[in-house]
């Protein structure tokens, strides 16, 4: 009867240890998702934020030859 009992709580305790490690191995493989699609978030983001400064840069710059033809046509009119 003894052995009985040991041999029903050591597969009760392997039971238990099967689903803890199943349990371990899905919490492992939705973390890796989570951190590829993190990462891949991040990535998209960074390529967005180029694409913004890049037009910003662009539109400064347009901004500015404006601004250099304007104040070069005032030059031109006041020494008319």
């Amino acid at each position: 009867m003894a052995n009985n009992h040991y041999e029903q709580n050591h597969a009760d305790g392997k039971y238990a240890d099967d689903i803890m490690e199943r349990e371990k191995a899905d919490a492992e493989k939705k973390w890796e998702e989570f951190e590829k699609f993190k990462n891949e978030k991040d990535e998209q983001f960074k390529k967005e934020m180029a694409k913004d400064s890049s037009e910003l840069k662009a539109s400064a710059k347009e901004v500015k030859e404006k601004i250099e033809a304007i104040e070069e046509k005032v030059e031109k009119d006041l020494h008319k």
